[in-house]
């Protein structure tokens, strides 16, 4: 064998004879080892087969490959594995053995194409086609033979944040609550999946707990569900391969490490530990500044046995300096959704595939990227309608579905990965990614403040696009820059369960410092439970505080702008039925009226939209929110407002 191999590699030539042609299907990429390759001639499908590049495929997978022109025929070596082939022949030979290819190889562009198929047959690789993606994946033998020794058949548990763990899961558009969530769902589950591992994960997780009240052994004071419960009594199982925890905001984690190990010692003294970093723990979406204190600590927590995937890390740095390869600017907004505090896919698929690696100790290059969109793996996942519904900040959108988009940037994301969970990641001497430069001090400044029609609600093929701001902003064109602050669901009024005040929408309403305001409230507020007073608003009622209420936001814009133009609108007619929890009548007899108090008492412009909608349900997407030709008037009304009060 050793001669045979000898002589094999001997004849290394290129590849040269002028074949047959056929048409490359351009779209079609190769994924070796979870990398996207690039070859000369790529992949082209020909009688139902894919046919790709032999020499380039072999070569990238450790193969020496020789062309013999006299024969026509293809041999590569790799270890003890020898192949051959013929052009035109539908036998080929692994170590002596005929196997049969589904069509011949064939020349195209001075390249031997070969059945994708062949590629497993002759180096036992994986190969699958994802004709939905237009992806041939290939993975060689040994890729995830240390992560499959690690992982498969082993036990995980995740004790801490929820919303990490499940990334925001996003089920038909709807983010599931906690007690919809299962253990097969979240990042690292699909991970875990779309690498072939069956593994049994446990989701120990709990909103707004930190870890250590999770561990306490006390009653639960944090949320009202789980009121008086002993989490720990409930996980009657502590026997586990791997635990991985992630801690809330700014919990101090080395104060119950000891605990927490003991605890699952006892019971498996092999257990190991990873621990999450915190990247809220880092002030990542405030200023970026690493906090020495929490590295100290997690170093000493390290030393404890503790495998530490400082998430955080990578989310401050990204931050601070950008990312080499990845254009996008990585603003405060980053790795959030539109609440500003919950996190979104990127910060997810940062926390759960460094967990993973730290697991496998394999590369974040190597793992797929995309197991994130895979119904296969999650049937229901709307990975679409979740960007939509949850990823817009105001007049900031988060960059993590443009990353997810590219497979050059998030090539290059986990590259970055790899430098922090390795430890050569250094910081540039300036960042790779400026903040795009606004000259904000020659725009006018439009700030749009309001409930889901302002948000954008029931708009199709993109609120982004077609919501009243959006349009508003087309129509002004360009000296004028338009930001949305609708948040769906609120009221202006304090005693709301569901009040603005309390929104990050709000703080970046006034944070933006508008130079004209348009503001629109009172859908909500005239819900029958909260207009009249309920236990959702203590027992106030809303009809009472509503003028105030909207006076006093006016004034607090004011506060940061005292030259700011205000305009706030009358909605428009609801589409309701008779004894709606919002009766129609009651928007022309109280909220109309209260809502003209409100513009005498601050001195705001009023702009009516009432009777452009009224009796109009083709205006509707629903009862209450108008739909694309609905937000086009909205536009429009404001439109000439701005414009006729310069």
């Amino acid at each position: 064998m050793k001669k045979l191999l000898s002589a094999i590699l001997a004849l290394l030539m290129v590849l040269s004879c002028v074949g047959i042609t056929a048409i490359a299907e351009e779209d079609i990429r190769i994924v070796i080892d979870g990398k996207y390759q690039s070859y000369d001639v790529m992949p082209v499908i020909e009688n139902s087969r894919t046919l790709v590049p032999m020499r380039g495929i072999f070569e990238t997978l450790g193969a020496a490959v020789n062309w013999d022109g006299d024969t026509q025929t293809v041999m590569a070596a790799k270890g003890d594995i020898v192949v051959m082939l013929q052009i035109g022949n539908t036998t080929a030979w692994v170590n002596g053995e005929a196997k049969t290819l589904d069509v011949p190889a064939k020349i195209i562009s001075d390249r031997t194409m070969v059945p994708a198929r062949f590629v497993s047959e002759a180096l036992g690789c994986k190969v699958e086609w994802d004709e939905l993606k237009r992806r041939v994946f290939i993975n060689s033998p040994s890729l995830h033979e240390e992560g499959v020794k690690a992982l498969n058949g082993k036990k995980v548990l995740f004790a801490g944040n929820a919303n990490l763990y499940h990334s925001r899961v996003v089920i038909n558009k709807k983010t599931l609550d906690q007690a919809s969530r299962t253990d097969v769902q979240g990042a690292f589950y699909q991970l875990c999946k779309s690498n072939g591992l069956d593994v049994k994960i446990t989701n120990w997780c709990f909103a707004n707990h930190k870890i250590a009240d999770i561990f306490s052994g006390k009653p639960c004071s944090v949320s009202a569900t789980c009121k008086d419960e002993i989490h720990e009594n409930y996980l009657t199982d502590k026997n586990y391969d791997y635990v991985v925890l992630s801690p809330a905001e700014g919990e101090d984690v080395e104060e119950s490490i000891d605990y927490i190990m003991s605890f699952f010692r006892e019971a498996n003294p092999d257990t190991k530990f990873i621990l999450l970093g915190s990247a809220m723990q880092y002030g990542f979406n405030k200023t970026g500044k690493i906090y020495e204190e929490v590295i100290s600590a997690y170093e000493r927590i390290e030393k404890k046995g503790v495998k530490i995937a400082d998430w955080g890390k990578v989310a401050s740095d990204s931050v601070k300096y950008g990312v080499e390869g990845i254009s996008e600017y990585f603003d405060n907004y980053s790795y959030v959704v539109k609440d500003g505090e919950n996190p979104n896919l990127l910060a997810g698929f940062t926390a759960q595939i460094m967990a993973y690696c730290a697991i496998t100790g394999e590369k974040a290059q190597d793992q797929p990227h995309d197991f994130y969109f895979d119904t296969k793996l999650v049937p229901d996942i709307d990975i679409p309608g979740y960007v939509e519904y949850y990823y817009y900040n105001g007049d900031k959108d988060t960059i993590s579905g443009k990353i997810f988009d590219s497979e050059e940037s998030m090539d290059a994301f986990k590259k970055f990965i790899d430098q922090h969970m390795d430890g050569t990641y250094k910081a540039p001497e300036k960042p790779f990614a400026q903040k795009p430069e606004e000259s904000e001090e020659s725009l006018v400044k439009v700030a749009c403040a309001g409930d889901s029609i302002t948000f954008g609600t029931g708009i199709k093929n993109g609120r982004h696009t077609y919501s009243y701001p959006a349009l508003l902003a087309q129509k002004l064109g360009e000296g004028y820059k338009v930001s949305n602050f609708g948040r769906s669901g609120y009221c202006v009024s304090k005693a709301s369960d569901k009040t603005y005040w309390k929104t990050t929408e709000y703080k970046d309403f006034l944070g933006m410092k508008a130079d004209i305001v348009v503001i629109m409230f009172g859908t909500n507020d005239m819900r029958t439970d909260r207009w009249l007073g309920s236990d959702v608003t203590g027992g106030v009622a809303l009809k009472d505080t509503y003028v105030d209420d909207y006076c006093a936001l006016i004034e607090s814009y004011r506060a940061v702008n005292p030259d700011v133009k205000v305009y706030i609108m009358i909605p428009p007619a609801l589409n309701t039925a008779e004894g709606a929890d919002r009766p129609r009548e009651r928007m022309p007899e109280e909220v109309i009226p209260r809502i003209k108090e409100v513009a005498e008492k601050a001195g705001a412009n009023i702009i009516e939209l009432y009777p452009l909608f009224d009796d109009k349900a083709e205006l509707f997407a629903d009862t209450l929110h108008p739909n694309n030709e609905g937000a086009e008037i909205i536009a429009e009304k404001v439109y000439q407002a701005i414009i006729n009060n310069k």
